[in-house]
């Protein structure tokens, strides 16, 4: 249910929104890619969203509920996107991959799906070859190792472990949000033309 909703705000968003431009990537695109990412009104909303579930569930128990436990949960988030973008960035530079996801530009649904899936977990390298994501991983790992520093609930390495190949597989839903939005889009445009006229 979560990650329905999640997907259908995240939709109205990029709707409505002018994404960055996905050809070539300077040190400069990268570092305005990594503020939008990281700073960005959209970015800041999407991420109230998602803290708004975990605050409903009472997620970590230990900050408990109201408005400063709110704050706790999405300073926690925030913090952690912070230390996840930022080693992607550095190590990006670094291993001098690219990890957006371009479109497939596939015909057929099989194709499509079975791009989003294998290119979740790749990046573009400057000599235009695909490589497995460092960067990413990298990342991840990073970004989940920091907010077990802060964290209320005391982690074992196999929780840690078992958040990151969690986070990491999230890369799979961006992938495919990334390729079948426009599609969403398209036939969500459609229903509203249905429904309410032109």
């Amino acid at each position: 249910m979560r990650t329905i909703v999640l997907t259908l705000f995240s939709t109205c968003l990029l709707a409505q929104t002018q994404l960055p431009e996905t050809t070539g990537f300077s040190t400069g695109e990268r570092v305005r890619l990594y503020v939008y990412r990281t700073y960005s009104w959209q970015r800041m909303t999407w991420l109230g969203a998602d803290v708004a579930f975990d605050q409903l569930a009472g997620n970590p128990r230990q900050w408990g509920h109201g408005s400063t436990s709110f704050a706790n949960r999405y300073a926690s988030c925030f913090g952690e996107r912070v230390a996840y973008n930022s080693i992607e960035l550095g190590a990006g530079i670094l291993f001098k991959e690219d990890t957006r996801y371009q479109p497939s530009n596939e015909r057929t649904f099989i194709k499509r799906l079975r791009f989003a899936f294998t290119n979740a977990f790749l990046a573009q390298t400057d000599e235009g070859d695909r490589r497995f994501a460092y960067s990413r991983l990298a990342a991840t790992v990073g970004g989940t190792l920091a907010a077990s520093t802060w964290h209320p609930e005391r982690r074992s390495p196999q929780d840690l472990m078992q958040t990151i190949g969690t986070g990491y597989l999230g890369h799979l839903q961006n992938s495919l949000l990334t390729e079948f939005t426009p599609d969403m889009v398209r036939a969500g445009q459609k229903i509203k033309a249905r429904l309410f006229g032109r």
